[in-house]
């Protein structure tokens, strides 16, 4: 069989503030999915191409993109008018000049000694540094007073980051585990000045924050945002509250001002109390969660902090309706490998049996490189002119990688499915090792796949035409419905 693509090496408030903690780079939780009011960054996704490799499910690209926050859409809105979303940021510049005349006689009389040095501030100059930082993505200009408050300073309040989560479930796992967020919609006591402030410029009209500017024109706003509250959020440990898929939607993880923004910011600034991840999806597995954000923290971070962190841990909960107490859960969170911690020797792919596999995957010691590679020699998307496929030809001399297919279909956007489909059509003893509900599973998920190859069966050579033939036979077994969309000469195929 011909390969399209050469087989890879597999080697491997009242909103002012009164509290304090440490500042960052990364854009804190303005995210959330079409029923949690909350906003998302939507990255343009990568296409697949005839002869080159495919990222598959990597970082997102975030031009033309928009980060918003809405009660009931997490959808990017591109082609906002310039001077729509420079209304919104001058009002935006007005809330922070408000904000700037509150606290400067409490700056002088000394209320936030806790916090800063600093008592003498002429409130408008304050206010134009301020909004010079967030429109340039630089520190914050604030002295603090933005990014935390005297509630969670005398709490020893740490912070909560968060992504697709509603606000219910916010409101309860942020109070259960004495936490705070940087942005938490309409409840102050939760949230940073800075969220309240930015609350303040909701959209009338679609209800989103800075509903009227571009991903670009909100970025740099989210990266100092992000930056401050996770710098002074210091050492303590930093939690992150998630819903969010890793493939087959619009809004995955990897589209998210978390990943994009809040992850590397905290890449930079290690914790010694380190990292924990508190699941709340109901088919998202910490398994396949923690592997990619360690390899984001390993893109970004300091690595030989990170090793010395107390913990990277996570927790795969019962979902946002749970009746378990939030402490309980949180106690719960198992270890997984460190970011820029080597990975166990027995762990390597080559030698792998299936029970070393399954403990290797449960503590996160998994050759990510490994399945990045794999994933990256399949289309995201097939092209109806497909000629052969690429499965056969990875695993023939690699039969190891049949093992870890199922994890890089959860962790990847790819078209392994289709071809897994395919494989037991084409040739069933090469899958004769893999599960059977798999393997039905694959054809569900390649439906769509399938249909664009049997309709250009009759147009391909003979020797092309046994993946539409295979195609056709698996459309078939999936049943009547499936059978009425294959051209009636594949029908008995």
């Amino acid at each position: 069989m011909v390969s399209i693509l050469w087989v890879c090496a597999f080697i491997s408030p009242t909103c002012l503030p009164t509290s304090a903690f440490r500042p960052a780079t990364d854009t804190e939780t303005a995210e959330t999915d079409a029923k949690s009011g909350g906003s998302e960054i939507h990255g343009t996704s990568l296409r697949a191409s005839e002869v080159v490799q495919f990222s598959a499910g990597g970082g997102a690209s975030l031009i033309q993109s928009l980060a918003e926050v809405s009660a009931g859409d997490g959808s990017a809105e591109a082609g906002a008018p310039a001077d729509e979303c420079e209304k919104q940021l001058k009002n935006l510049e007005e809330h922070v000049l408000e904000f700037c005349r509150k606290v400067q006689p409490e700056l002088k009389n000394g209320t936030f000694k806790w916090l800063t040095y600093i008592t003498e501030v002429d409130a408008a100059d304050m206010a134009s540094k301020i909004m010079h930082a967030l429109r340039w993505g630089k520190r914050d200009a604030s002295h603090g007073l933005l990014f935390t408050k005297q509630a969670f300073h005398d709490k020893n309040s740490t912070l909560l980051l968060w992504s697709g989560v509603s606000p219910e479930s916010r409101e309860k796992w942020c109070k259960a585990l004495n936490t705070y967020m940087l942005h938490a919609g309409s409840n102050s006591d939760l949230q940073t000045p800075f969220g309240c402030l930015i609350e303040q410029t909701k959209d009338q009209h679609n209800g989103k924050l800075l509903g009227g500017c571009e991903w670009p024109q909100q970025e740099p706003i989210w990266q100092t945002a992000s930056d401050a509250v996770v710098w002074r959020n210091g050492d303590a440990l930093v939690r992150f509250l998630v819903n969010k898929t890793l493939v087959k939607e619009k809004w995955t993880l990897r589209e998210t001002i978390f990943f994009n923004a809040e992850l590397p910011t905290l890449a930079r600034y290690p914790p010694a109390q380190g990292f924990r991840v508190l699941n709340l999806h109901p088919h998202v597995r910490c398994i396949h969660l923690m592997p990619i954000i360690r390899d984001k923290i390993e893109q970004n971070g300091l690595l030989d902090d990170w090793r010395k962190a107390k913990t990277f841990s996570c927790v795969d909960t019962a979902g946002e309706r749970m009746q378990e107490d939030p402490k309980a859960m949180d106690s719960k969170a198992s270890e997984f490998l460190k970011p820029g911690e080597q990975m166990k020797p027995e762990c390597a792919i080559s030698p792998l049996t299936e029970e070393v596999y399954k403990q290797c995957l449960d503590e996160g010691h998994i050759d990510f490189e490994v399945f990045r590679t794999m994933a990256r020699q399949f289309p995201m998307d097939y092209r109806p002119d497909i000629a052969s496929l690429r499965l056969p030809d990875l695993v023939k001399d690699s039969p190891q990688l049949l093992r870890i297919l199922p994890d890089v279909m959860e962790m990847f956007n790819t078209t392994i499915s289709a071809e897994l489909c395919l494989m037991q059509f084409e040739n069933p003893s090469s899958v004769a090792g893999l599960d059977a509900g798999l393997l039905h599973q694959a054809c569900r998920e390649a439906h769509a796949a399938l249909q664009k190859l049997v309709h250009r069966a009759l147009e391909e050579s003979d020797a092309e035409y046994y993946v539409r033939e295979a195609a056709a036979q698996a459309l078939g077994a999936m049943g009547k419905e499936a059978v009425e969309t294959v051209l009636p000469e594949l029908q008995n195929a």
